[in-house]
């Protein structure tokens, strides 16, 4: 909650930083981490029901800066065989046997199933990761070949169109200045077919199409429309790209809110919900921070671009503030167990 993300990720940033730190102060040029197979095959599940394109179905890479996985490739109780035949004693986080978090669902009620289907589920996902690694390194290839011969300051429109969907999107993800959705790269892809001279805005930067050339342009600031959210339904936020599902639970039970859902009390909701940038006076009390903070100051305090913070959305009703993404749910919100709440997802 102090770093204002998620528990997972959090803890996550928390071990690499000690292990940063560590590093340094013993004057080493590599971290070595456990990794196993099994958490590789448990990451691509987890990737999959976020959605995902071949990049996330690549898994954890072997090698990135200086930390290196070693032991990718062999699953966890080929380790843990070895550990108790050598007598050799290791510790396990007790933290990897509560379901309250989403790793550990799938590590605890997943994989157990496809094991019952397949037993060498883990080896298939290890096989399956490294096929979509080479496909991906080639395409990736492709798209730096292009850029490379073709690409100075813009990019030429028929050449990039004439490519195959694949390679252009690739073409487009590595020369835009800001990270684009699917449905955002779909769009410029589009707009290169447009004979002439046209625009595109999107989150933080204008596409341009002019003299069969495509330029990026970084916008002025740029903000959420006030969407209406239905208490059961899907909502697509065009300026980010991205699609928010909400249903109503008719009894809640113990479930932590993340940084992409969220539940609420559906008793404490006054009116319709809304999602939006923050606007000028907000003021949320976020759960367990005992204190009500305007929310341009939890933004200032976190550091966040101010060009990020108007593309931060803030799910409201017609009271006020009941959540910021990335920062937690109004105290007002929570929701208690047995009692009826409503679930939002961003995806």
């Amino acid at each position: 909650k102090q770093n204002k993300i998620g528990t997972e990720e959090a803890a996550r940033e928390l071990r690499y930083d000690f292990l940063a730190r560590v590093a340094k102060s013993v004057k080493a040029d590599y971290i070595l981490t456990a990794h196993t197979a099994d958490d590789n095959a448990e990451t691509i599940l987890l990737n999959l029901t976020r959605g995902t394109g071949l990049a996330g179905l690549c898994g954890i890479p072997e090698k990135r800066d200086n930390i290196i996985r070693p032991l990718l490739k062999i699953e966890r109780a080929e380790i843990e065989e070895y550990l108790n035949s050598n007598c050799i004693a290791y510790i396990e986080d007790s933290s990897n046997k509560k379901s309250i978090y989403s790793r550990n669902r799938i590590r605890l009620n997943v994989m157990p199933e496809l094991k019952m289907i397949n037993s060498n589920v883990t080896g298939n996902i290890s096989r399956t990761i490294s096929l979509i690694k080479k496909d991906a390194e080639y395409m990736q290839g492709l798209a730096d070949e292009f850029i490379n011969e073709h690409c100075k300051n813009d990019i030429p429109c028929d050449k990039l169109s004439n490519l195959p969907e694949p390679i252009a999107a690739r073409v487009v993800m590595q020369l835009c200045p800001t990270q684009l959705s699917e449905t955002h790269i779909n769009s410029v892809l589009e707009l290169c077919k447009i004979r002439g001279t046209a625009y595109l805005d999107l989150p933080g930067i204008r596409c341009t199409v002019s003299a069969g050339r495509l330029l990026f342009f970084e916008n002025e600031l740029t903000k959420l429309k006030d969407y209406q959210i239905p208490q059961h339904g899907e909502t697509f936020i065009t300026e980010l790209g991205r699609t928010v599902i909400s249903s109503q639970i008719e009894s809640f039970c113990e479930v932590n809110s993340s940084l992409n859902t969220f539940f609420f009390n559906l008793d404490s909701i006054c009116g319709n919900i809304f999602c939006t940038s923050y606007k000028e006076g907000d003021k949320i009390r976020l759960s367990k921070r005992n204190c009500t903070k305007k929310v341009t100051d939890i933004y200032q305090e976190a550091k966040m671009p101010v060009k990020g913070r108007l593309l931060n959305p803030v799910l409201r009703d017609e009271a006020g503030p009941i959540a910021v993404i990335n920062f937690g749910i109004a105290e007002r919100c929570i929701p208690q167990i047995g009692k009826p709440a409503i679930k939002i997802e961003f995806i």
